[in-house]
């Protein structure tokens, strides 16, 4: 399938845009443009003409720069229009969605009424295109299933993670879809339903043990297919899960550098909360702890007068000793002094004990009260100079958390006046939502994952308890027949639930040789490409241990992964990649364009091959150019318009003229 032309009316920012895509340098298209000049917004509108999925928002929807020029009662519509080629006899289609809107007082735009699909088809021999009149979201449902829709419209930042995801059930839902197994699903559960009366007349032929291990059959059979169901439920809201994630990421994609903006204000916001409040803690901490020292520092005056009068008493030898009279009384009793030495009356050492007694008797109590008075003093001073040390330390917390605030303080006025006119609240509400939809997603793929587990042991479970059913069967001629028949039931009814497994299989084996001859091209070596069961592309060396491949090698093999897919099950759609390169350095961005040239070149050349990037001026520079130019793409460019900077992008092809300003694009234009 190729787009021969697309047409986009008011939608986004993109006001009134034409891409003719016809000839064989249609296969392979580049169109460029700044960030925020409508390359995600023109991946939305494809989206919506061929899927019918619109964007969240309708300011994302309806055009702003449209909306903001109608008068009361006026409306605007927003028209999208995708004329392709189907395949290579000549089918072609003709598909336009159009939507009306009007503007509400608070100016943001209001739908008037449903999308309107209108579709045209042409076969080979016809000589014009004719309206499919009954049912035309029929007729696009089956050509563009949207089970199809991640293997048709990719994002390039995601490509460098794709492996990482899940994409098995993914891969199935396409095989699924286009090898249209789903019809046997419905055989399969007559046949159960069949397979189950069966069993239940061979029960009571067979005796009431045959009953009860009946009985326990159809609980583990209940227990086996809740699993399953179950399963398919998870792996449904799996899809769904993800399905949400890639339209927020895509909501996201425009203003990704706004949501980083925006998510540092929040961080920024919550810093200055933090310092504010441990500021107050500080703050409220030294006032109390001055008051104290304060009432204590009234007192430190008389500190002066009070130390001079105990010198004084020192001199005089009016101050009483170190030591308590009843302590040295019982020294002098035992008979031995704290050092050891031994204590006998009338000896020299017990003579100055007794003399230390004296002395404290004949102390004065002034001399008394000094020594007291002073011990405690002492104390105070030391208390109130380790008080005012600590109060130098929170005097420093209150200096640093006030310096912290003022530097978050400045750099909240940089980030507001960066976000002045973005929807802050919107972008901040999207990135909560990826947060919980990508918690969501790892907590079903656990869940997957517990109820495989669940379904093997009830399975075997039940095919024990069928071996003791068959035995208990034998030698009733009516239970051996009927038992010939269910068995007959139940084998028709398994071959029709493995079909979707052998098509995946076959696909499986199929991805697995066409990913390994193409890669080739990208990594040499001895090495094989593997595909697990669940569809996990392995890249191994011949001792079986994985490749570490680089950032770049494994976009590469995203690519020729989703290239190969279209081959193997003949998905004809086009190949659409937002951002292409993702945020590749420059060494690895150059080695990208050059595998991705040899590669798309070939690719190309298919008749109704197409492959089309969304790229970044960092993206598309001379450099890049230079790399592909063998392969001829033609080119376009999404620009704004003078003076509707952040309304309104026009498209033109070619290079953008503001591009070629710049030196390293005049360069290139004089050569």
């Amino acid at each position: 399938m190729k787009i021969e032309k697309l047409v986009i009316q008011n939608f986004g920012i993109i006001h009134d845009a034409e891409f003719d895509l016809m000839g064989k340098n249609g296969n392979l298209v580049f169109i460029n443009g700044l960030n925020g000049r409508g390359k995600t917004t023109l991946q939305s509108a494809i989206r919506w003409c061929f899927f019918g999925d619109e964007p969240q928002s309708t300011t994302k929807f309806a055009s702003r720069y449209a909306i903001n020029k109608l008068g009361e009662g006026e409306s605007i519509t927003v028209r999208t229009v995708a004329e392709i080629s189907l395949d290579h006899q000549g089918e072609r289609a003709y598909i336009e969605r159009t939507q009306m809107f009007t503007k509400q007082d608070n100016g943001i735009p209001k739908k008037l009424g449903a999308a309107s699909l209108v579709v045209k088809t042409k076969s080979a021999e016809a000589a014009a295109l004719t309206e499919v009149t009954i049912d035309p979201d029929l007729w696009i449902s089956e050509r563009f299933p949207k089970r199809l829709i991640n293997f048709f419209l990719f994002d390039g930042e995601l490509m460098a993670n794709f492996f990482k995801a899940n994409v098995k059930a993914e891969i199935e839902s396409a095989v699924r879809e286009i090898a249209g197994v789903d019809l046997f699903e419905g055989v399969s559960t007559n046949l159960e339903s069949i397979e189950g009366q069966l069993n239940r007349k061979i029960a009571k032929l067979s005796g009431k043990k045959s009953e009860e291990i009946e009985k326990r059959r159809q609980d583990e059979a209940t227990i086996r297919d809740s699993a399953v169901e179950d399963l398919k439920t998870a792996v449904s809201d799996l899809e769904k899960c993800q399905t949400r994630l890639k339209v927020i990421t895509e909501q996201l994609g425009e203003s990704r550098e706004t949501e980083v903006t925006a998510t540092k204000l929040a961080e920024v916001d919550l810093g200055i909360a933090r310092y504010e409040d441990i500021q107050k803690k500080a703050e409220l901490e030294f006032n109390l702890k001055l008051v104290l020292c304060g009432i204590t520092s009234l007192l430190c005056p008389s500190f002066q007068e009070l130390s001079r009068q105990v010198q004084i008493a020192k001199k005089e030898d009016r101050l009483p000793p170190a030591f308590e009279p009843e302590r040295i009384r019982e020294l002098l009793e035992r008979g031995e002094c704290i050092c050891g030495c031994s204590l006998s009356p009338g000896d020299q050492r017990s003579d100055s004990l007794n003399k230390l007694i004296e002395k404290h008797a004949v102390s004065s109590d002034v001399g008394k009260v000094l020594d007291s008075i002073a011990r405690q003093t002492e104390k105070l001073g030391i208390k109130l100079h380790g008080d005012w040390k600590e109060i130098q330390l929170i005097n420093n917390r209150i200096t640093s958390a006030s310096d912290e605030r003022n530097k978050l303080l400045k750099e909240k006025e940089g980030l507001i006046t960066k976000l002045r006119g973005s929807d802050i609240t919107s972008i901040r509400a999207l990135a909560i939502e990826k947060e919980r939809l990508e918690s969501q997603s790892y907590h079903l793929h656990k869940v997957k994952a517990e109820l495989l587990v669940t379904f093997e042991s009830s399975d075997n479970k039940f095919k024990k308890l069928d071996l003791e059913f068959a035995e208990l069967a034998k030698g009733n001629l009516e239970a051996e027949e009927l038992r010939v028949q269910a068995k007959f039931a139940r084998e028709v009814s398994q071959s029709a639930k493995q079909i979707h497994e052998i098509a995946i299989a076959q696909v499986r084996e199929q991805l697995q040789s066409a990913i390994e001859e193409k890669f080739a091209v990208v990594k040499s070596g001895k090495f094989r490409t593997s595909i697990t069961r669940d569809f996990e592309v392995l890249t191994l060396n011949e001792d079986g241990s994985r490749v570490d491949l680089s950032e770049g090698e494994g976009m590469a093999k995203a690519y020729i992964f989703s290239l190969a897919l279209r081959d193997v099950i003949n998905l004809g759609f086009p190949l659409i990649v937002d951002t292409p390169f993702g945020r590749l350095s420059g060494d690895f961005r150059g080695w990208l364009s050059d595998v991705l040239s040899s590669f798309l070149l070939k690719e190309a050349e298919r008749k109704n091959r197409q492959i089309i990037f969304l790229m970044t001026d960092t993206e598309y520079t001379p450099y890049t150019k230079k790399r592909f130019s063998q392969a001829k793409p033609m080119e376009f460019y999404l620009a704004s318009e003078v003076g509707s900077e952040s309304e309104k992008s026009v498209v033109g092809q070619g290079i953008d003229p503001e591009w070629l300003k710049h030196d390293y694009w005049k360069d290139w234009a004089k050569t």
